[in-house]
């Protein structure tokens, strides 16, 4: 891998795999509060230990492949998780927006500072455990202490790149890719994730922009969900960490030394997410008050209205049961036990949001659209846990819309809508449509999961649970008396005729535009527009 030749995946595994068990190359990084010497290195802090040659290279950069094929050199690798493209180029790190990729030869550590203060570094190398260390000088012992404050963490730009207008985007896009660097709170053990970033190549710092987060689904990567955006706004992709499953969390002694009882279970990628969208608002004019959040593993953030004006995916809003969360079990505590997590509660009584949802119907959620996403064809990712939070949000009078059917079923026209609500804004109120009867049962054949239920009495409720999009007895939006809206064709019809207002999805339908009932999405947004 000398000279300029371009360094991938598959060339650092020749090099490098054969090394391993016989030579353990790293660097030891250590720290104080006075100058280290040899005299000192013994009372410092050993902060970390940086391997030899990775460290300087994006690996997380390289394309992930969720059906990788051998022969074109995909698969995995011990070098970086996932399977990956290992016959693209691996670019170096970039540590200063401007400035080019670090020279080779170089190593790179990034520490995240807790507290403010001035901190003497030194660089020692170790080989298989061994330190050789006869001198300490200004060549790898700094001589002038840092002058370190803490500060709310963010992701390092590494490189972009403009995306021409076209048929999808009216306005050049601008795609960044960035690297987090990573420490509690926000993993267990240090690491780098990849984020991406996309917006307007011109912005007005006078106009504020929608911010629209992105989560991706299994199998993606935030770079590629970003090139797909596009209009007057930011998107924001996390990393989707493919350890971090379903963006439930994991256990805070995996990958360590620690048993089960020794920690908890950590939200570590919706911590990431919260921070990720407070360093956007400080980059970029972001409006608040319309914050979207969209992804496969959404439902999470039906507990966070604070913070998301609405939310857009899966319905898989019980992961305490079904075939796909128990493939994750062990890492949520002692499978099938679970462990407590970060609030005191076991992790999975916490994952049940049907419950949550259904405890306390005076909680406000966001404004939810609910759609087959294109991981949605496997086991219990599909149609089969659906029904449970349907009902949850629709017997407590929330407002939601949902499309049923496979992953090509595409997103009901509502999710149109999404951006253009506020955060602290009535909805529309609609009730007693045509579908509230049978959202299916998540059988594949037309199913007859609900009976009709008998109405309830309508109550007061805040701004957004007072648009309960298809509760037998909404509250109008305005917040005036309550009104009885009763959809055309009541009756149990396998074509039911379209409201202007949600309703719960039915399996009977037979075209796109049926399995939804709504009207236009356009007239839907303009009544909104002028509530």
């Amino acid at each position: 891998m000398a000279g300029e030749e371009p360094v991938t995946i598959e060339k650092m595994e020749k090099k490098l795999l054969p090394l391993r068990g016989k030579r353990e190359f790293v660097y030891r990084v250590y720290a104080h509060d006075r100058p280290i010497t040899l005299r000192s290195i013994a009372e410092t802090q050993l902060v970390a230990e940086v391997p030899f040659v990775l460290s300087a290279y994006y690996l997380d950069s390289i394309r992930t492949i969720e059906h990788p094929h051998p022969d074109k050199g995909e698969g995995r690798t011990p070098l970086v998780g996932g399977a990956r493209a290992k016959r693209d180029p691996v670019p170096q790190y970039v540590i200063r927006k401007g400035a080019g990729p670090l020279a080779r030869g170089y190593g790179l550590y990034v520490r995240t500072i807790t507290r403010p203060g001035r901190t003497y570094y030194a660089v020692v190398t170790a080989l298989n455990g061994r330190e050789a260390v006869d001198m300490l000088n200004g060549g790898n012992s700094l001589l002038e202490a840092v002058d370190e404050r803490v500060a709310p963490p963010g992701p390092v730009w590494q490189s972009q790149t403009v995306r021409k207008p076209d048929d999808r985007r009216p306005l050049p896009w601008v795609v960044g890719r960035y690297n987090f660097w990573l420490e509690f709170p926000y993993v267990n053990v240090p690491r780098q994730l990849q984020v991406a970033v996309g917006h307007p190549q011109q912005i007005d710092p006078r106009r504020e922009l929608p911010l629209y987060v992105h989560l991706g689904a299994y199998g993606g990567q935030p770079a590629f969900y970003c090139r797909q955006g596009g209009g007057y706004q930011v998107m924001l992709c996390p990393p989707y960490d493919q350890d971090d499953s379903m963006f439930q969390g994991q256990h805070e002694d995996l990958g360590t030394l620690k048993s089960y009882d020794q920690g908890v279970v950590h939200n570590w990628a919706q911590r990431r997410t919260f921070a990720l969208m407070d360093w956007a608002v400080r980059q970029w004019p972001i409006d608040t008050e319309r914050i979207t959040l969209r992804g496969q593993f959404c439902c999470w953030a039906l507990r966070y209205p604070q913070r998301f004006t609405s939310v857009l995916g899966d319905a898989y809003g019980n992961n305490s049961k079904g075939r796909e969360a128990q493939k994750h079990g062990p890492l949520w505590g002692p499978y099938p036990q679970g462990s407590k997590n970060w609030a005191g509660v076991d992790h999975w009584e916490w994952m049940n949001l049907c419950k949550y949802i259904r405890e306390d119907p005076t909680k406000e959620l966001p404004y939810y659209v609910s759609f087959p996403y294109s991981a949605s064809h496997v086991g219990d990712m599909g149609p089969w846990p659906w029904p449970e939070l349907y009902r949850a949000l629709h017997e407590t009078k929330r407002a939601f819309c949902a499309r049923w059917g496979n992953c090509r079923a595409g997103a009901p026209p509502a999710i149109a809508m999404a951006e253009r609500i506020k955060m602290h804004q009535s909805l529309p109120a609609f009730g007693d449509c045509s579908l509230d009867d049978n959202p299916g049962d998540g059988a594949s054949d037309p199913g007859s999961a609900g009976a009709r239920r008998p109405p309830t009495p309508a109550r007061s409720a805040s701004p957004r649970a007072a648009a309960s999009s298809s509760g037998p007895s909404p509250a109008s939006s305005s917040g005036g008396p309550a009104r009885r809206l009763r959809a055309a064709g009541k009756s149990k019809a396998a074509r039911p005729r379209p409201t202007s207002g949600a309703s719960s999805p039915s399996r009977t339908s037979s075209s796109p535009q049926e399995r939804t009932a709504f009207a236009s999405a356009a007239e839907l947004a303009e009544k909104m527009g002028r509530a």
